[in-house]
């Protein structure tokens, strides 16, 4: 959590406020998982909490979901987890100079007959 918003900060509009906001919402909702190692929380546990939040408080379970994606993304950026429940792995960064192509799309040509 803390690296994300490290990460993040800077560019939050109040700063101080959203780092808040995430520390309070990630320490009171889902405290049974943010203690835990990340790649130690499964799918599971994370439908859990969201779903406890779901029907009662739906815009704060949103915000939790975010929050937690954000830090799922960021873990697997840094390979401190090896893989999370249900998310393809991370595409390879491009390296420094080169860009992403885009995919060959093949076009159909259509023949009347």
């Amino acid at each position: 959590m803390e690296a994300v918003i490290a990460r993040d900060a800077p560019i939050w509009r109040d700063a101080s406020r959203t780092t808040r906001a995430w520390r309070n919402g990630l320490n009171k909702h889902p405290a049974q998982i943010m203690s835990r190692r990340v790649d130690a929380v499964r799918s599971a546990d994370c439908i859990a909490v969201l779903r406890e939040l779901w029907h009662a408080k739906r815009e704060t379970a949103l915000k939790l979901k975010h929050r937690l994606s954000a830090i799922f993304k960021l873990a697997l950026q840094r390979d401190t987890a090896q893989t999370i429940p249900s998310m393809p792995p991370a595409p390879p960064s491009p390296i420094a100079g080169e860009t992403r192509s885009e995919p060959d799309v093949k076009s159909r040509s259509h023949t009347s007959t």
